[in-house]
C-alpha cells in the first residue's frame, strides 16, 4: 500500500511540475507561428547571395569563373533589394525591383551560355507558375475564398 501511495504522489508531483512549465513555453510557440516568413535570424546579403549563387551553379552547371561573376551580381542585387525595403514609396519600390530584375538579367546574359540562359529562364518560368498556382485554383481561375 505504501508503494502505491508513493507512486501516486510521484505521479502527481510530476504532473504538477509539467503543468507549471507549460505556460512558460506556450507563448514562445504562439509567437513562432505568428509569422510564416519569420524563420529565425535573417541571413546577411552576402550569405543569401552565396546560397542563391550556389543553387544556380548546381542547376545551370556554372564553371568557377561564371560562379564568381554570378556571385558578384547576386550580392549587388540583394543589397539593392534590401535598400529598397526601407523606402516608403510603393511606386519607387516597384520601379526599383524592375530595375534590379533588368540589371540581373542583363548581367546574366553576359555571363551565361545560350543553353544556361534558356535553362535559367525556364527555371524562372517554373517558379512563376508555382507562385501563380498558390494563388489560383488548379483550373487557373482565382480562388476568391482565399483572396
Amino acid at each position: 500500500m505504501k508503494k502505491l501511495i508513493l507512486i501516486a504522489l510521484l505521479f502527481t508531483a510530476f504532473q504538477v511540475s509539467t503543468n507549471a512549465q507549460a505556460p512558460a513555453t506556450a507563448p514562445a510557440k504562439a509567437a513562432k507561428t505568428e509569422s510564416k516568413k519569420d524563420k529565425g535570424p535573417k541571413k546577411s546579403a552576402d550569405e543569401r547571395a552565396v546560397q542563391y549563387s550556389q543553387e544556380l551553379k548546381q542547376k545551370l552547371k556554372l564553371n568557377d569563373d561564371q560562379y564568381s561573376k554570378v556571385l558578384a551580381v547576386n550580392t549587388e542585387c540583394i543589397k539593392r533589394k534590401d535598400a529598397l525595403k526601407e523606402a516608403d514609396d510603393k511606386k519607387a519600390k516597384k520601379d526599383g525591383k524592375k530595375d534590379i530584375k533588368a540589371y540581373r538579367l542583363g548581367e546574366y546574359q553576359k555571363i551565361f551560355t545560350a543553353d544556361q540562359l534558356a535553362a535559367y529562364k525556364a527555371m524562372k518560368d517554373d517558379e512563376k507558375d508555382n507562385n501563380d498556382n498558390k494563388h489560383h485554383g488548379k483550373d487557373g481561375k482565382k480562388d476568391d475564398a482565399k483572396n
